[in-house]
């Protein structure tokens, strides 16, 4: 018993009770709760991770925007629907050779 009274006297007398109070907040906020510290590093990384896989994407998703916008201009996607669609325009005939 006279050790916690050594330590009481020497050390803990000379703080005040507010700063006491306010660092076992602090401790039990930052370190011991279910939002500490570490779980924030962690959750800041991943976050980091998905934005630049979002931000990837987006670049893949302009590119591919890009090719497709070239990829089928006019002549193109014409030529595309009449051999596969077998379409016409209205002052065209339409001839189909089947090979038996």
């Amino acid at each position: 018993m006279s050790r916690l009274k050594y330590i009481y006297e020497n050390y803990l007398s000379r703080l005040n009770k507010y700063v006491v109070v306010f660092i076992a907040f602090v401790l039990v906020a930052f370190v011991f709760g279910d939002s500490n510290l570490y779980h924030h590093y962690v959750y800041d990384g991943k976050i980091h991770d998905l934005e630049t896989e979002i931000s990837q994407y987006k670049k893949d998703i302009e590119v591919i925007k890009q090719k497709l916008n070239v990829r089928y201009d006019k002549n193109q996607l014409e030529r595309y629907a009449r051999e596969e669609f077998f379409m016409k325009k209205s002052d065209e005939d339409l001839f189909i050779i089947v090979d038996k």
